[in-house]
């Protein structure tokens, strides 16, 4: 096990970037969750939450565009100014005083964030991206316990720039691509529906769930850990693409709001707390994982940042929905489950059409491989495989249907050589016949030739 962790991250690299991107993701479930958050009864009430929350995910989206630029300063001067911003605010004075300091905290704290979802999107491999989401959402749980919310916030975004002193920043750099230029628009729109309900609306009204009936937790918990298990079956085959779990999530989400919608008892509850669970789960790690391809494939932040911008707007008015209509299980809450079970299932009317058109991207194959590549799909295979430059020009000829002697003719190779090269081939590819490298490459044919 300590083997594949090492093959999996170079931790004497990776480990600021890792437990940075980690602390992340649960400091921005936790904005996304928690009712309390940050030092919430020393504030204005109720609202002057909802701004606390906002000013740190619309910090995220401004991080991810001021970390992929290049910095007049060090980084490091975020986090010295996020810490001496959280000291005042612990020094006697007015209240305005004390909350303009934890709102630039948290702002800055959200800037900070960005960063460490930059080394995400641009440094990690496919392999270290779904490892560090699987723990990630492995420890996610804890936003749901019935802990002083205002501490672990607190925590989380203390961490964050501490941590931020120890970052060493990846080799990947983002350039600039036109806006024009940038495919697959839909997908966009999609990373801003999945932010909305699986990243923020999902997880208030788990935590509303849990917070009025405490064995509501076991439902939500099952229905993490199921998506977990789902990702970790898409993650390990390789034959789905983990663009269909942004599909299911939807399709988990309408079946918790038909939960919600028919079965107001604690057992049609339990039910929407799992399936609700599930779909936050597979969404949210769906989309990081998709969208962290994406971004490292054209090298451009532009997609992510507009995303995560319209994301952060679309929060707000998740927010102030949870807070203006709070679940209760005493009244009737039909605008919930009518949200819940309405708009993902139009979602599930169209996407079928946009999954098939997206098949035949070149990108996507990226999705099955350990690492992004600018190759093309077939030698992107080949590279990843480790075939040599001649075990290459070996399969490609092999593929357009020549013979061992008319390969070694026209190589001017003997043809026990070329016997030896077709071996090491077949190896490598893990196959035994020419007929099963025809099935393993004819899909990767379709937009450059075999031999490249």
């Amino acid at each position: 096990m300590i083997a594949n962790l090492r093959k999996t991250f170079s931790f004497s690299r990776l480990h600021p970037l890792f437990f940075g991107w980690i602390t992340a993701l649960l400091a921005i479930e936790s904005a996304s969750a928690s009712e309390a958050f940050l030092f919430s009864p020393l504030t204005y009430g109720g609202i002057s939450v909802f701004f606390l929350r906002l000013a740190f995910l619309f910090g995220v989206s401004c991080g991810i565009l001021l970390f992929a630029k290049k910095r007049l300063f060090p980084e490091w001067i975020f986090a010295l100014i996020a810490l001496l911003c959280l000291g005042l605010s612990f020094i006697p004075g007015s209240l305005p005083f004390t909350y303009a300091c934890r709102l630039l905290f948290a702002f800055l704290s959200g800037v900070i964030s960005g960063c460490f979802g930059v080394d995400f999107f641009l440094g990690f491999t496919n392999r270290e991206k779904g490892f560090s989401l699987a723990v990630g959402f492995f420890l996610s749980p804890l936003i749901y316990l019935p802990l002083d919310n205002e501490i672990v916030s607190l925590i989380l975004l203390g961490l964050l720039s501490v941590l931020l002193f120890f970052r060493k920043a990846p080799a990947e750099k983002a350039r600039s691509l036109p806006l024009e230029d940038i495919p697959e628009w839909w997908l966009l729109g999609l990373s801003f529906l999945a932010f909305v309900f699986s990243g923020s609306l999902c997880l208030s009204l788990l935590k509303r769930l849990v917070a009025l009936e405490p064995s509501f937790l076991y439902s939500a918990l099952g229905g993490g850990f199921s998506g977990i298990l789902l990702v970790f079956s898409f993650f390990k085959s390789r034959r789905v693409y983990l663009t269909y779990g942004l599909y299911l999530s939807f399709l988990f989400l309408a079946l918790g709001g038909i939960a919600l919608f028919f079965s107001p008892d604690k057992i049609g509850l339990g039910f929407a707390g799992f399936f609700l669970s599930l779909s936050h789960t597979l969404g949210l790690f769906s989309l990081y994982y998709v969208l962290g391809v994406y971004t490292k494939k054209y090298r451009n932040l532009r997609f992510y940042s507009l995303g995560a911008f319209s994301s952060a707007a679309a929060y707000a008015l998740s927010l102030l929905f949870s807070f203006y209509f709070p679940f209760s299980l005493q009244e009737e809450n039909r605008y919930w489950p009518l949200l819940f079970t309405g708009v993902p299932l139009f979602v599930l009317f169209f996407t079928p059409i946009l999954f098939k058109r997206q098949t035949a991207k070149d990108w996507i194959e990226d999705l099955r491989r350990n690492e992004v590549s600018s190759l093309d799909p077939l030698s992107s295979l080949f590279e990843e495989k480790g075939l040599s430059k001649r075990e290459k020009e070996v399969a490609g000829l092999l593929l357009k249907g020549l013979t061992l002697r008319q390969i070694a003719g026209e190589m001017g190779l003997s043809y026990p050589t070329i016997n030896t090269y077709q071996n090491a081939i077949y190896r490598k590819l893990g196959i035994a016949s020419r007929a099963e490298l025809f099935l393993l490459c004819h899909p990767l044919l379709r937009d450059s030739p075999p031999t490249h």
